[in-house]
């Protein structure tokens, strides 16, 4: 209300009078004024809207998860060579390699099956490299090296380019993989290419060079 008495233009006056008879004839009358502030009403409305809008179209982002890489050779784990964070989106796991002290060129980059990047022996008896992760993930036992959008083995990534620096920093996406499945495994990046396929025998990675556990 206003110094001449007035009501404002956004206060609402609601009077609501409430009657109640009893038997001895008294009326009693119980009157509840309220004023409301209309511009403030319509802005946290507005703002309610907003965060509905907000929630129903912006895609659901999760947490990001950083995976520590470290160098690897015949006697075990060396030094960090940088990370890899990964993160669930619309177009399936999003892999943002941050590495150093590599060299120039394309590696092959996988999710292996053990959580382990220590070394191990092979047929012969000769310690290998990181040889505890194990194979190419492969739930579906496909036997199949084919890349990450074929419908082989789902551990197969998109390899890696290291610049002339001996770094990579080019994020990589998995179609068929979320950050759920990396629970227990080991991300390895290799010292050859990799063709995604066969041929080489699983792309031609070989030796594996570098090595972190989920």
């Amino acid at each position: 209300m206003n110094s001449n008495g007035r009501q404002g233009p956004h206060c609402w006056n609601a009077s609501i009078v409430v009657s109640i008879r009893r038997t001895h004839g008294c009326c009693r009358s119980i009157c509840l004024d309220r004023c409301m502030d209309l511009t403030a009403m319509r802005r946290r409305l507005s703002q309610i809207i907003l965060v509905i809008c907000l929630m129903t179209v912006l895609p659901a982002w999760s947490e990001a998860l950083e995976v520590t890489m470290n160098r690897i050779d015949e006697n075990g784990r060396g030094e960090m060579i940088g990370t890899v964070t990964v993160q669930d989106t619309d177009q399936g796991l999003v892999m943002y390699p941050n590495l150093s002290g590599l060299p120039e060129g394309e590696h092959g980059f996988h999710l292996h099956s053990n959580g382990s990047c220590d070394p191990g022996e092979n047929a012969d008896g000769v310690a290998v490299a990181g040889l505890g992760a194990g194979g190419h993930w492969d739930p579906d036992s496909t036997n199949q090296h084919l890349g990450p959008f074929g419908n082989g083995h789902r551990g197969d990534l998109s390899r890696l380019i290291v610049d002339a620096d001996g770094k990579t920093n080019t994020s990589v996406v998995a179609p068929r993989l979320s950050i759920k499945d990396l629970s227990g495994k080991a991300l390895i990046v290799h010292a050859g290419g990799d063709t995604y396929s066969d041929t080489p025998p699983l792309g031609g990675g070989g030796a594996r060079m570098a090595c972190g556990v989920v």
